[in-house]
C-alpha cells in the first residue's frame, strides 16, 4: 500500500458574531488554518500455516509534513486465526497505532472568545438544600457583568502524537 494525502483547513469567524448576542458559542470566534501532507507505506501478509490455522502480519509507516513534532509514525499488527470447524473462526490480534496531533491544535491562531459566567451545578444544589435560593451560583439568578471573562486560545507546535495498542 502506498498513499499520499494533502489536508487543509481554514476556520474563520462569522462576521455577524462580532456585534451580536446570537452567537454565544466560543467556537465562532476561533480562527486559523494551514495544510499538512502525509505519506504512507504499508504491507500486509497472510500466511496459511496449516489448513485450519492462518497467521497475519501488517506494518505501516506514516510520514507527516506539518508544523508539529509528529515527524513519522508506525503501526504494526499481528493476528492468528484458528478454524476448529468450518464456519467457526476464532481470531486473536495485537496491534499498535499512531495518531498525529489534530490540525486545529497546531494551527489555530490567537483567538479570544467572550464567555459568560458558568453555573456550578453542585454548588447550586448545595445552596438550594441549605435554603439559599438566591445564590449567585444558581442559573435563575441574574449575574453582574463583572463575572464575565474572556477565553484566549492559541495553537502550539509542541503536541506530541498519540500512540497506543490494542
Amino acid at each position: 500500500m502506498l498513499e499520499a494525502a494533502h489536508y487543509g483547513y481554514l476556520l474563520t469567524p462569522d462576521a455577524r458574531s462580532a456585534n451580536s448576542a446570537a452567537f454565544v458559542n466560543p467556537l465562532y470566534f476561533n480562527n486559523g488554518g494551514d495544510t499538512r501532507q502525509r505519506y504512507s507505506l504499508g504491507t500486509e501478509f497472510r500466511l496459511p500455516v496449516l489448513n485450519w490455522l492462518t497467521w497475519t502480519t501488517s506494518a505501516c509507516l506514516d510520514k507527516y509534513r506539518d508544523a508539529s513534532r509528529a515527524d513519522a509514525g508506525h503501526n504494526r499488527g499481528a493476528g492468528i486465526e484458528w478454524r476448529p470447524y468450518d464456519g467457526l473462526p476464532i481470531r486473536g490480534t495485537y496491534g499498535t497505532n499512531f495518531n498525529a496531533p489534530d490540525m486545529q491544535a497546531i494551527y489555530i491562531t490567537g483567538s479570544t472568545s467572550p464567555l459568560g459566567d458558568n453555573t456550578d451545578p453542585l454548588r447550586c444544589i448545595d445552596d438550594i438544600k441549605t435554603g439559599m435560593n438566591n445564590s449567585t451560583w444558581c442559573p435563575n439568578v441574574q449575574r453582574p457583568q463583572s463575572k464575565y471573562h474572556t477565553l484566549h486560545t492559541s495553537g502550539s507546535r509542541v503536541p506530541l502524537p498519540q500512540a497506543g495498542h490494542s
